[in-house]
């Protein structure tokens, strides 16, 4: 039989409860981790257009500088969820700390294109120890019946970092230089190490003893990184490109086969028994569906703020902080509404929250500006997005049981990912091919001469960057600028109303699938909750 303190045999002496000091410093110390890693990806997007100058990369080379670092963390957060469910939480994390403070001095070091992306997959690997092992311990330092409390406080300190990402990367490139985009990590890095120094092993731990699942790691590894891949290369070169079949051919054939072998493996790192348990499956299609929408419109909105609205890097960034705000303004009290009434609720009502914001979104007009027409859509996104984490995150960390909260949070860490991949993939087709179809049938009323068509038509690929032939008089000038800017918003249009409809499959599954989740989730492993 079970005694439980934390996760413990009765026969062994029950580790003491963390104290309130101690509490705060796991707090601190997985927040500064968590935070680190979302701020730095977004602060090397705002940068990337000053380091593939320095650096004289090509258009390929900045790509990857950007996405290798998504996909090693896609490809390989099962398994740092493995090994911290193997070797304990605090041990992984730590590593992961280390690996990133070196990885960002390899970048910032970086004399080459080549340099810089190798430098950026060791981020992404390190990354990848560090996220589902920081929940994770996060979750086995606390009760169950504080650990609603205990998410959302971690969600407000981590957000707190996110405003820095696109605000710091913007600062970097007009008043330092981008190297100071990754040097910020290592006083990061040192206070999140001096904070987990102070953490003792964590009383509600339940580590596992079974071997770790080398085939299960490398066919899960090499499968997402073949999917990601061909997604990202098809939105470049075209689903019909050699290559991008190739890879998404062998994404096909491999995590099959991966998922028929954990299937008969004793010790596998997916037990498939984890999706018979509804709430694990369901927690995890609603994380597709509501990240699908999410991320593909923050990828967009930058690019309309930029390109259309005239804005600067750090202007377009700061429109992001109220996201931020929203988030850190609702995390604490969503965590107390956690452990009073459960998550069913608001898994099922943020999602046509922030669904409403993005259709919004696909309906400003010609003329617009920031706070008329973009504000009121980004609130109702923020709102939307800072109700539905830490809920999400409560019933991710604990469907799958104590013992297995580092896989758990691992496969909706992933399941988040590569979510965000499939979207960015997805939306470049949908906003390319609404504004080429809105430039190709309204070009013929501007007049062009044969030569001039085929050099607009030659730059479709630029979007809204389309430079314009240099011969065009003043008002054909004028008709061409109107009429990119046009066709660009009806792309824009185009790939939200897709995002909107995946925002609103996640709110169906929330009110099918979650909404009767009432109660604090159940301690047992592998148990659900009592629902109404």
């Amino acid at each position: 039989m079970k005694g439980r303190t934390g996760s413990h045999l009765s026969n062994q002496q029950p580790l003491p409860a963390l104290t309130s000091r101690q509490e705060k410093w796991v707090l601190v110390a997985t927040a500064l981790v968590s935070g680190m890693g979302f701020a730095d990806m977004i602060a090397v997007n705002t940068a990337l257009p000053a380091i593939q100058r320095e650096l004289s990369m090509d258009a390929t080379s900045a790509l990857w500088v950007a996405e290798v670092y998504l996909l090693f963390i896609a490809s390989l957060m099962m398994m740092g969820g493995a090994l911290g469910d193997r070797y304990g939480r605090r041990r992984v994390l730590r590593i992961g700390i280390y690996g990133f403070a070196l990885s960002s001095i390899a970048c910032a070091s970086a004399d080459g294109s080549a340099a810089l992306i190798a430098a950026r997959a060791a981020q992404g690997l390190s990354a990848a120890l560090t996220m589902p092992s920081s929940l994770a311990l996060l979750n086995a330092c606390f009760p169950v019946e504080r650990r609603g409390q205990a998410v959302g406080s971690w969600t407000a300190m981590s957000s707190m970092m996110l405003p820095l990402g696109p605000l710091v990367g913007g600062a970097a490139v007009d008043f330092l230089s981008w190297q100071w985009i990754f040097l910020i990590n290592l006083p990061i890095c040192a206070m999140a190490l001096i904070f987990l120094r102070g953490v003792p092993k964590p009383p509600y731990e339940d580590a596992s003893n079974r071997p770790l699942d080398g085939v299960g790691i490398l066919g899960v590894t090499c499968g997402l990184g073949a999917l990601v891949f061909g997604l990202l290369e098809g939105a470049r070169l075209g689903f019909d490109h050699d290559l991008v079949v190739a890879t998404l051919v062998a994404a096909v054939v491999v995590l099959p086969a991966t998922l028929l072998f954990e299937m008969f493996t004793p010790d596998p790192l997916l037990p498939v028994r984890l999706f018979k348990n509804r709430r694990f499956l369901h927690i995890n299609l609603q994380t597709l569906f509501f990240f699908i929408g999410l991320q593909g419109t923050l990828f967009l909105l930058p690019f309309y703020y930029i390109q259309i609205l005239g804005f600067s890097a750090l202007q377009a960034g700061a429109c992001g902080l109220p996201i931020s705000v929203a988030i850190i303004l609702l995390s604490r009290p969503v965590g107390r509404f956690l452990d009073r009434h459960g998550p069913g609720r608001l898994l099922a009502s943020a999602p046509f929250m922030a669904c409403f914001g993005i259709f919004l979104l696909t309906q400003v007009p010609a003329q617009s500006g920031f706070v008329m027409d973009f504000l009121p859509a980004v609130l109702f996104i923020s709102v939307g997005l800072g109700l539905f984490i830490a809920p999400v995150t409560m019933v991710a960390l604990n469907a799958a049981g104590d013992r297995q909260s580092g896989l758990a949070s691992a496969v909706n860490n992933t399941m988040a990912r590569v979510a965000g991949l499939i979207s960015v993939a997805l939306m470049g087709v949908f906003l390319t091919s609404g504004f080429s179809d809105f430039l190709v049938s309204n070009l013929v009323d501007l007049g062009l001469n044969e030569r001039q068509l085929a050099d607009v038509l030659q730059q479709q690929g630029r979007l809204a960057a389309l430079i314009a032939p240099s011969d065009l008089n003043g008002l054909q000038l004028n008709e061409l600028t109107a009429l990119v800017n046009d066709a660009f918003r009806a792309g824009f249009s185009h790939a939200l109303l897709f995002a909107a409809g995946a925002m609103a499959a996640a709110g169906l599954v929330g009110v099918i699938c979650l909404r009767k989740i009432k109660m604090r989730l159940s301690p047992e492993s592998g148990s659900d909750p009592p629902v109404d």
